[in-house]
């Protein structure tokens, strides 16, 4: 698995016959509703065998921006997370770290860690 399959996957995902709109680090202009973001903070995760390296796997994360509490596309972006697990191409964890309220945006913050290699 690769940042930019991760990216593929993400943007691919549809609730209610709408595909959730996800980019990579930033968007060029704000959407205007629910959004999301990804990207690497290259906290890096190496395993080495008999002195080389034979496994790695980068940090990042995938950030789910909404001002509803409706949990469909929170579902949704979980099953994926699933999914790619189950399809066993390479390395890729994931867990919750963080879900905040913004009080200047007044947007719900659903934050995965994630770890792809």
């Amino acid at each position: 698995m690769t940042w930019t399959e991760l990216g593929t996957k993400l943007k691919a995902i549809t609730v209610s016959n709408h595909t959730l709109p996800f980019a990579h680090f930033a968007w060029s202009s704000a959407p205007s509703g629910d959004y999301g973001v990804y990207g690497e903070d290259f906290g890096d995760n190496q395993f080495n065998a008999d002195g080389r390296y034979a496994e790695r796997a980068i940090r990042g994360s995938v950030d789910w921006f909404t001002r509803t509490d409706d949990l469909t596309a929170f579902n949704a972006i979980e099953k994926c997370f699933k999914d790619i697990q189950d399809e066993g191409n390479g390395v890729f964890s994931w867990y919750l770290n963080t879900v905040q309220y913004e009080d200047n945006t007044h947007f719900l913050h659903y934050e995965w860690v994630v770890e792809v290699g």
